[in-house]
């Protein structure tokens, strides 16, 4: 129950981000991206929490069914891409 509280929290934080990332395209705002950023961050430490809970729930790692696959993978994905922002920041 709390794993899915938290994954749901996780789920609209990546939406906000989003959505604040689209308004930087239009704004080029440096306090807008410093925000996204900063809700991409949080939002993922909400993620790797989950990850962990599933991990320690099911007492295997948590990439067995697609449900688990998509949920690394997604981050994954976000743990590249803000390995990258530290990398090519100017």
């Amino acid at each position: 129950m709390l794993t899915t509280i938290i994954f749901h929290t996780a789920i609209a934080g990546y939406f906000l981000a989003t959505c604040i990332f689209v308004v930087y395209l239009f704004t080029h705002s440096e306090r807008v991206v410093k925000a996204a950023v900063g809700i991409l961050t949080a939002t993922f430490f909400l993620h790797t929490i989950v990850i962990i809970m599933r991990w320690a729930g099911a007492g295997r790692t948590p990439v067995v069914n697609m449900h688990e696959s998509l949920l690394f993978f997604s981050w994954l994905t976000v743990a590249i891409y803000m390995v990258m922002l530290v990398k090519f920041k100017q």
